[in-house]
């Protein structure tokens, strides 16, 4: 089984309202978390952590620096011969605005309630992520930029 373990960036505004960024390429249609798939040995020289995974993917989809508080949970998936494990990092941007520089890949970005987040085509790591938000098991810290 492959294990495939993906780092992501949950953001909220001052409202508590969490950041999503609409995917529209040639695979997916779908609201997720800004993040990345973590770097192994035999994709980058290092082990790349999964907070460097985090920060990176959020880099690459908005060019915005960012600094990682705490990692808020994690949760596991399989399908098919793969094992996702996804990590969520509360992150605070200290650089740069929030806009989308990989247009090939996402055409919106958006803070959205939890409670509309059922309303939204979501991805595998949201669906993981939205019950453990509604039920508070998972709280995410209001005002997720310092710029």
């Amino acid at each position: 089984m492959n294990v495939i373990n993906i780092s992501s960036a949950i953001i909220a505004d001052e409202y508590g309202r969490i950041l999503l960024l609409h995917r529209s390429d040639d695979q997916y249609t779908h609201w997720e978390l800004p993040g990345a798939i973590v770097y192994d040995e035999q994709q980058a020289e290092d082990d790349e952590t999964t907070e460097q995974a985090c920060l990176r993917g959020l880099y690459n989809a908005l060019e915005v620096r960012a600094k990682i508080g705490a990692e808020l949970g994690s949760s596991q998936i399989e399908v098919g011969d793969n094992l996702y494990h996804y990590h969520w990092f509360q992150v605070t941007v200290v650089m740069g605005e929030l806009t989308i520089t990989d247009s090939d890949t996402y055409d919106d970005l958006d803070y959205f309630d939890i409670e509309d987040m059922p309303s939204l085509a979501m991805s595998d790591d949201v669906l993981e992520l939205y019950p453990k938000l509604y039920s508070g098991d998972i709280v995410v810290q209001s005002g997720g930029s310092d710029v």
